[in-house]
Protein backbone atom coordinates (compact mmCIF):
# COMPACT_ATOMS: atom_id res chain seq x y z
CA UNK A 1 0.00 0.00 0.00
CA UNK A 2 3.08 2.66 0.50
CA UNK A 3 3.80 2.28 -3.45
CA UNK A 4 0.66 3.42 -4.52
CA UNK A 5 0.44 6.57 -5.12
CA UNK A 6 -2.47 8.07 -3.94
CA UNK A 7 -1.82 11.99 -4.08
CA UNK A 8 -1.61 11.27 -8.27
CA UNK A 9 -5.03 8.47 -8.04
CA UNK A 10 -7.30 11.39 -5.89
CA UNK A 11 -6.34 14.03 -8.31
CA UNK A 12 -6.91 12.21 -11.43
CA UNK A 13 -10.55 11.25 -9.92
CA UNK A 14 -11.13 15.13 -9.25
CA UNK A 15 -10.12 15.88 -12.21
CA UNK A 16 -12.54 13.92 -13.96
CA UNK A 17 -15.49 14.55 -11.75
CA UNK A 18 -15.26 18.08 -12.75
CA UNK A 19 -14.67 17.30 -16.30
CA UNK A 20 -18.26 15.57 -15.85
CA UNK A 21 -19.96 18.37 -14.26
CA UNK A 22 -18.92 21.01 -16.93
CA UNK A 23 -19.81 18.86 -19.63
CA UNK A 24 -21.44 21.19 -21.74
CA UNK A 25 -25.19 19.16 -20.89
CA UNK A 26 -25.09 20.10 -17.30
CA UNK A 27 -26.60 22.81 -15.76
CA UNK A 28 -23.66 23.90 -13.52
CA UNK A 29 -23.00 27.02 -15.39
CA UNK A 30 -26.68 27.29 -16.06
CA UNK A 31 -26.62 30.58 -14.28
CA UNK A 32 -24.84 32.45 -17.38
CA UNK A 33 -27.42 34.08 -19.19
CA UNK A 34 -25.45 34.28 -22.37
CA UNK A 35 -26.28 30.47 -24.00
CA UNK A 36 -23.18 30.72 -26.06
CA UNK A 37 -20.48 32.13 -23.51
CA UNK A 38 -21.92 29.55 -21.26
CA UNK A 39 -21.11 26.94 -23.78
CA UNK A 40 -17.88 28.05 -24.23
CA UNK A 41 -16.50 28.60 -20.61
CA UNK A 42 -17.90 24.90 -20.30
CA UNK A 43 -15.78 23.79 -23.11
CA UNK A 44 -12.96 25.02 -22.06
CA UNK A 45 -13.44 23.93 -18.33
CA UNK A 46 -14.46 20.53 -19.05
CA UNK A 47 -11.25 20.67 -21.23
CA UNK A 48 -8.64 21.74 -18.81
CA UNK A 49 -10.10 19.08 -16.36
CA UNK A 50 -10.12 16.00 -19.07
CA UNK A 51 -6.36 16.76 -19.27
CA UNK A 52 -5.40 17.04 -15.50
CA UNK A 53 -7.42 13.94 -15.15
CA UNK A 54 -5.07 12.80 -17.77
CA UNK A 55 -2.05 13.59 -16.52
CA UNK A 56 -2.31 12.95 -12.92
CA UNK A 57 -3.69 9.54 -14.25
CA UNK A 58 0.03 9.26 -16.15
CA UNK A 59 1.71 10.40 -13.14
CA UNK A 60 -0.50 7.46 -11.15
CA UNK A 61 0.50 5.04 -13.53
CA UNK A 62 4.49 5.83 -13.61
CA UNK A 63 4.12 5.38 -9.61
CA UNK A 64 2.89 2.05 -10.13
CA UNK A 65 5.74 1.09 -13.01
CA UNK A 66 8.61 2.54 -10.70
CA UNK A 67 9.22 0.93 -7.98
CA UNK A 68 10.30 2.64 -4.78
CA UNK A 69 13.99 3.92 -4.06
CA UNK A 70 15.81 1.24 -1.91
CA UNK A 71 16.36 2.71 2.03
CA UNK A 72 20.45 2.85 1.67
CA UNK A 73 22.48 3.07 4.90
CA UNK A 74 23.28 6.22 6.50
CA UNK A 75 26.37 6.39 8.61
CA UNK A 76 26.26 8.73 11.36
CA UNK A 77 29.17 11.32 11.81
CA UNK A 78 32.10 10.19 12.38
CA UNK A 79 31.13 6.57 11.79
CA UNK A 80 33.26 4.25 9.44
CA UNK A 81 31.84 1.59 7.02
CA UNK A 82 33.95 -1.66 6.86
CA UNK A 83 37.87 -1.56 7.79
CA UNK A 84 39.12 0.78 4.89
CA UNK A 85 42.12 3.11 5.12
CA UNK A 86 40.76 6.00 6.56
CA UNK A 87 42.57 8.83 7.07
CA UNK A 88 41.45 12.22 8.93
CA UNK A 89 42.88 15.51 7.62
CA UNK A 90 42.35 19.03 9.66
CA UNK A 91 41.33 21.87 7.03
CA UNK A 92 41.63 24.29 9.72
CA UNK A 93 43.60 27.45 8.98
CA UNK A 94 47.08 27.32 9.78
CA UNK A 95 50.29 28.65 9.34
CA UNK A 96 51.42 25.42 8.13
CA UNK A 97 48.65 24.57 5.94
CA UNK A 98 49.13 27.93 4.28
CA UNK A 99 52.14 27.60 4.19
CA UNK A 100 52.19 24.56 2.14
CA UNK A 101 50.33 25.90 -0.45
CA UNK A 102 52.41 29.43 -0.95
CA UNK A 103 55.12 27.22 -0.98
CA UNK A 104 53.54 25.00 -4.46
CA UNK A 105 52.23 28.44 -5.89
CA UNK A 106 56.26 29.55 -5.47
CA UNK A 107 57.71 26.24 -6.20
CA UNK A 108 55.23 26.51 -9.70
CA UNK A 109 56.42 30.60 -10.01
CA UNK A 110 59.95 29.13 -10.99
CA UNK A 111 58.12 28.50 -14.86
CA UNK A 112 56.88 32.21 -15.34
CA UNK A 113 58.50 34.95 -16.91
CA UNK A 114 60.57 37.15 -15.14
CA UNK A 115 58.08 40.16 -14.67
CA UNK A 116 55.24 37.28 -13.47
CA UNK A 117 57.63 35.40 -11.37
CA UNK A 118 58.86 38.94 -9.46
CA UNK A 119 54.77 40.22 -8.98
CA UNK A 120 54.40 36.77 -8.13
CA UNK A 121 57.43 36.35 -5.29
CA UNK A 122 56.23 39.77 -3.64
CA UNK A 123 52.68 38.27 -3.44
CA UNK A 124 53.90 35.44 -1.80
CA UNK A 125 55.71 37.33 0.22
CA UNK A 126 53.15 39.59 1.49
CA UNK A 127 51.02 36.16 2.14
CA UNK A 128 53.37 34.76 4.41
CA UNK A 129 53.20 38.33 6.75
CA UNK A 130 49.94 38.05 6.57
CA UNK A 131 49.94 34.25 7.81
CA UNK A 132 52.32 35.15 10.80
CA UNK A 133 49.88 37.92 11.62
CA UNK A 134 47.46 35.19 11.67
CA UNK A 135 45.31 37.10 9.25
CA UNK A 136 44.46 33.92 7.44
CA UNK A 137 41.77 35.18 5.03
CA UNK A 138 44.09 38.08 3.92
CA UNK A 139 46.97 35.34 3.25
CA UNK A 140 44.33 33.48 1.39
CA UNK A 141 43.58 36.23 -0.62
CA UNK A 142 47.10 37.33 -1.36
CA UNK A 143 47.61 33.51 -2.37
CA UNK A 144 44.82 33.67 -4.53
CA UNK A 145 46.27 36.87 -6.83
CA UNK A 146 49.66 34.98 -7.13
CA UNK A 147 47.80 31.83 -8.42
CA UNK A 148 45.99 33.87 -10.77
CA UNK A 149 49.31 35.41 -12.25
CA UNK A 150 50.08 31.76 -12.63
CA UNK A 151 46.81 30.71 -14.16
CA UNK A 152 46.72 33.88 -16.90
CA UNK A 153 50.41 32.53 -17.91
CA UNK A 154 48.90 28.98 -18.50
CA UNK A 155 46.18 30.02 -20.65
CA UNK A 156 48.22 32.58 -22.15
CA UNK A 157 50.18 29.48 -23.23
CA UNK A 158 47.95 27.50 -24.64
CA UNK A 159 45.93 30.26 -26.99
CA UNK A 160 49.56 30.78 -28.38
CA UNK A 161 49.93 26.91 -28.77
CA UNK A 162 46.51 26.72 -30.32
CA UNK A 163 46.94 29.85 -32.23
CA UNK A 164 50.28 28.76 -33.39
CA UNK A 165 49.00 25.72 -35.03
CA UNK A 166 50.91 23.71 -32.26
CA UNK A 167 48.42 22.36 -30.30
Amino acid sequence: AANIPWKWLAISGASLFAALLLLPDSDVIGWIKDKETAGAISMIGCGAALLAAIASALFALLGFLIPPAADGRVLPLGRQLGKGPYRSYSCAASETLLEGILGSIEAAADGLADADRERTITILARARQNAAAHSFHEAMMAAAEALAIYKRTIEHSRIDQTAGGRG
